[in-house]
């Protein structure tokens, strides 16, 4: 499970925020050549380096379509580029400059993009014209995370206040404050059905909430220091956790069991992705961007051309520890 690919040219890179829903863009941060970048993932090809980026680059977003591109940064702008034609389409002020836009999203039909900032605000813009529709306020402290339900209808946040924000995504109202209890919370993610919402925070710890109830259901403990970035499968499963020590550990969602742990990263892991089918993670940190392979039988096939026909048990619990051991290179 532990097979990774480092995308050309993809050192010296930083945040990666979303893939788009069919898997084909990878969009990420280059700290190297301060651009936001594209590749294919198909390929695992560099495409494009978007123009206008200006800025350090803290959060990113596909539209589910794939057609735009909006980015976070410092200057409390949000950026948003055509990802066919490559150009710039709308430069958004969050509340007002120097207020730090920290984390972009799209909704599920891709007409409304919301961002939090730094100054503990959420605010939403329609994507037609790019007008704002409403900005809520409420957390104290920033706001580092933002996300809108999979049917739509709410828009989760997160920030520094230890909080967790449920608001209606039409009216703007606030309609629950969970309180975390594990200081700054960096990032959420809903499970696909929207019966689950799961934060990651700074203890190195990851709750998971009960959306019906607005109750915990579970905490997992990561022990991997700070939790900076959390996916979930398509199939609503597994989740993926990026953590401060490099690692990404792989969580069975319904167990509440560990299955593995990648490590590969080697300043810290800060964010992770699954494509669409579940059978590759992207995760990004301050060194690269990595590819790893979930699919078990593909990972056995790859590590038997490296090794030849023969592996003892050793040899195979060193490479696939969280494979049972068996002999499918005889």
């Amino acid at each position: 499970m532990d097979v990774s690919v480092r995308l050309d040219g993809a050192n010296q890179s930083g945040q990666l925020r979303s893939l788009a829903h069919d898997g084909r863009w990878i969009a990420a941060y280059n700290t190297h050549n301060e651009s936001v970048d594209l590749w294919d993932l198909r390929t695992q090809r560099h495409v494009a380096s978007l123009p206008d980026a200006g800025e350090l680059t803290w959060g990113l977003a596909l539209s589910p379509d794939d057609g735009l591109l909006a980015s976070a940064g410092p200057s409390g702008k949000v950026r948003v580029w055509d990802t066919g034609s490559r150009r710039s389409v709308a430069v958004l002020d969050t509340t007002s400059p120097k207020r730090k836009a920290q984390a972009v999203h799209f909704s599920p039909d891709g007409r409304s993009l919301a961002a939090a900032d730094g100054m503990s605000n959420v605010t939403v813009w329609d994507t037609d014209r790019f007008r704002t529709r409403m900005t809520m306020k409420g957390h104290e402290g920033a706001t580092f995370g933002v996300e809108f339900s999979p049917d739509g209808r709410t828009i989760a946040s997160v920030g520094e206040d230890s909080t967790l924000r449920l608001w209606g995504a039409r009216s703007g109202r606030s309609l629950a404050v969970l309180d975390n209890r594990a200081g700054m919370t960096f990032d959420l993610a809903y499970a696909p059905d929207g019966r689950t919402l799961i934060t990651g925070n700074n203890d190195g710890t990851v709750h998971l909430w009960d959306v019906r109830t607005r109750t915990g259901r579970a905490t997992l403990d990561i022990s991997a220091g700070t939790v900076y970035g959390i996916a979930v499968d398509a199939g609503g499963t597994s989740l993926a956790v990026a953590n401060s020590d490099g690692t990404v550990q792989l969580w069975d969602i319904s167990s509440e069991r560990r299955t593995a742990t990648l490590t590969g990263h080697t300043q810290g892991a800060i964010t992770a992705a699954f494509s669409p089918s579940g059978s590759t993670l992207v995760s990004s940190g301050n060194d690269t961007i990595r590819l790893w392979d979930l699919d078990a039988g593909r990972a056995t096939r790859h590590i038997c051309d490296v090794v030849g026909p023969a592996v003892d048990r050793d040899r195979w619990r060193k490479l696939m520890p969280d494979v049972p051991f068996h002999t499918p290179c005889s």
